[in-house]
């Protein structure tokens, strides 16, 4: 269960960083 709660900070800290890069490249 542990496994996969990582994983899903994993997943919402990459998405977090791919959308921050996003709004530096275009805003």
């Amino acid at each position: 269960m542990t496994y996969i709660m990582a994983w899903g900070n994993i997943l919402m800290e990459y998405l977090l960083i791919t959308l921050a890069i996003q709004i530096c490249q275009f805003g």
